[in-house]
């Protein structure tokens, strides 16, 4: 039945074929979103475990929310903080961090390093 909708240009819309491609390309795209949004997760928690070990922070990574600061009063990194933590990302995730990357605003939260974590990944795997 898919296989006649796809083979034939001139299916009627509201036809019982095209309400199934329809269905399943709904289930599709719901499922990769699920997906990358399970994806995301776990990069945000691979990034937590990072800084912990980094930072040598005793705390539940659960207690580390996405938009917590990771510099001044949040978790306190510093500039030598910052290094150690690159190197380790860098291992965790098996990227390179480009030095015109490196800014404040990347390391402003952990929601912002783990969507750039994220889109490196994807460039690294298109």
């Amino acid at each position: 039945m898919v296989i006649s909708l796809l083979c034939n240009d001139k299916i009627a819309e509201n036809s019982i074929d095209t309400l199934i491609l329809k269905l399943l390309y709904s289930l599709t795209t719901r499922k990769e979103w699920i997906f990358m949004k399970d994806a995301e997760a776990n990069i945000e928690d691979r990034v937590k475990n990072v800084i912990m070990k980094t930072l040598r922070i005793n705390l539940d990574a659960n207690e580390i929310k996405r938009d917590t600061s990771l510099m001044g009063k949040g978790l306190g990194l510093d500039s030598v903080g910052v290094m150690e933590l690159v190197v380790g990302l860098e291992q965790e995730f098996d990227l390179y961090f480009e030095d015109s990357d490196l800014s404040g605003e990347l390391f402003g939260s952990i929601g912002s390093l783990t969507n750039y974590i994220s889109e490196k990944l994807e460039n690294k795997h298109a």
